[in-house]
């Protein structure tokens, strides 16, 4: 039976004692914890994000541009654990690498503006202005079959086929099994779902028409709605390990937002990572420097 589920306010001290204890011991999200971490993010110029950045997480040195040596960067996007990076170029070309190197390429053509991408490699891409889609692996591909004919954001897939339709203009999110069939539905207010790194639960903001907006994890079982403070969605990105959250934040006395590393239970700040007069859009987090993309 579908399940209709909807984000509540919590107490503080409630829900981020609760997060910490889903994070730490039922998620088990230690396995995700990498030596080396990088932030992905994108320049905001004239309603489009170029260029590409990436910035190590430690913050022991400045951005670097993201670049291919044939054409130019279209989209980009790591896989939930931070382990895989896709990228696709104006051009159409689709390149899926690890830390080991490249997982495989695949001439799609152009008009793909968007992607995202689950552990195995497998990527959605998306032609945004018609509402295409297709599925890619090193297989093959398809073109699932949205819920209704409602328009959607770009969808979340994950290796196991589960993926995330997110309404553009009406809000709501549906979730729906490799099959086609739907099997949970997230409250009208809910927008971008992002799979965590085990791909077993998601989060979303939930406006719901205020300034301070809530969130929510969504667990395996796809019956459990946690509801999070806005300081953790929808403004920040967590690591695979959940030990940080990048955000955007603009300081005292600044006009320009900058990117910052914050705790994601108390959003106390942790390192800054970019210092410029530029807009900034937060992407993923990766375990690994893409030297494929670097000079």
């Amino acid at each position: 039976m579908l399940r209709f589920l909807t984000a509540l306010s919590l107490g503080l001290a409630l829900v981020f004692t609760g997060i910490g204890l889903m994070l730490s011991r039922q998620w088990g999200w230690s396995e995700y914890a990498s030596n080396q971490l990088y932030v992905i993010y994108g320049q905001l110029n004239n309603a489009t994000v170029s260029p590409f950045f990436e910035v190590n997480a430690a913050g022991n040195s400045d951005p670097e541009p993201l670049m291919v040596r044939d054409g130019t960067l279209m989209a980009l996007n790591c896989s939930p654990d931070g382990r895989t990076l896709a990228f696709l170029t104006v051009s159409g070309n689709l390149t899926v690498i690890n830390q080991s190197g490249v997982i495989y390429n695949r001439a799609l053509g152009q008009g793909y503006d968007a992607l995202t991408t689950a552990n195995n490699g497998t990527v959605a891409v998306t032609q945004k202005v018609y509402g295409i889609v297709r599925v890619i692996s090193p297989n093959g591909s398809s073109l699932p079959a949205p819920p209704d004919h409602i328009a959607y954001d770009p969808i979340k897939i994950t290796s196991a086929g589960d993926t995330l339709w997110s309404h553009t203009a009406q809000g709501g999110i549906k979730l729906l099994a490799p099959s086609g069939e739907t099997t949970l539905t997230v409250a009208p207010s809910a927008s971008s779902p992002v799979w965590l790194a085990g791909e077993q639960m998601f989060t979303f903001a939930n406006a719901n028409g205020s300034v301070d907006s809530t969130g929510g994890m969504v667990d395996s079982a796809r019956q459990l709605v946690v509801p999070l403070h806005h300081s953790i969605i929808p403004n920040g990105l967590l690591s695979p390990d959940a030990s940080v959250e990048v955000v955007r934040y603009v300081e005292g006395g600044s006009s320009h937002e900058q990117l910052y590393l914050v705790d994601p239970l108390t959003s106390q700040p942790k390192q800054q990572l970019t210092h410029d007069e530029n807009f900034h859009i937060p992407i993923c987090f990766l375990t690994f420097r893409p030297h494929m993309l670097t000079n």
